[in-house]
């Protein structure tokens, strides 16, 4: 498997293209391989199976141009950090030898992307333990990135993403079984495509006039953040030079 340089962490199959989609198609256009792992099936979703799900999940990775997408089965609606799942998650970043890697921040109000965020971050420490029992070799990823889902936390990081938001809104229309009649007749609350999409548009709007953009993405650090690192990440002649 070769190298994936941006690698997105997600509790369900929409969460990397809601809150970090623009990134991923800016990075992309700069040069960098990029990636996207489901911590679940979506099996507890009311409005469509887990086979629907990851099958527009598959049709959303490609329009966000991801060189890779898995799905695990970690248990959609319970998720929990455990020495278990720290070594699958690290096992995967120590295979595919990320740079940057992507998750939820882990104060949200769903207990799944609270979980997801905990357990990416905790993953850290494993991904360089010489002695784990994985078949990969220890990797130290240059920055963990946590992306802002439900709740509001100051960010550490906004980026503009206003030339690519028409395309990530493009990848989250994939996942056409969450909207409309379909979820009426279920007898599931139906939540409009257009409804839906006036939320994201709003928090995308409200990132990006902290910047002076029309469109942002929100992420958070963990510790003093590395000048250098996060210049190398926009820097596409330096990546391509290496």
């Amino acid at each position: 498997m070769k190298k994936i340089d941006i690698l997105a962490f997600g509790a369900h199959c929409d969460d990397v293209e809601l809150a970090c989609g623009g990134f991923l198609l800016k990075m992309k256009e700069l040069g960098w391989t990029t990636g996207i792992i489901d911590l679940t099936r979506g099996e507890m979703n009311s409005k469509a199976t887990s086979e629907i799900i990851v099958e527009e999940a598959s049709k959303a990775a490609k329009i966000l141009g991801a060189d890779l997408r898995r799905t695990l089965d970690l248990g959609d609606a319970r998720i929990e950090d455990t020495h278990e799942n720290r070594v699958t998650v690290s096992g995967i970043i120590r295979e595919l030898q990320p740079n940057f890697v992507l998750a939820p921040y882990w104060e949200d109000r769903h207990n799944d992307h609270r979980m997801a965020g905990w357990l990416v971050r905790n993953s850290n420490l494993y991904c360089r333990l010489e002695k784990l029992n994985i078949p990969f070799p220890p990797h130290d990823p240059q920055l963990f990135l946590f992306y802002l889902l439900h709740d509001y936390s100051s960010p550490t990081i906004v980026i503009d993403i206003t030339p690519y938001y028409s395309k990530k809104m493009e990848a989250i229309e994939a996942y056409c079984s969450q909207f409309g009649q379909k979820a009426a007749k279920m007898e599931v609350r139906p939540i409009g495509a257009r409804d839906y999409f006036f939320h994201i548009e709003a928090r995308n709007q409200f990132y990006g006039s902290l910047i002076n953009v029309k469109y942002a993405e929100a992420f958070l650090v963990e510790g003093p953040l590395n000048a250098e690192v996060l210049s190398d990440l926009f820097h596409v002649q330096s990546h391509k030079n290496r």
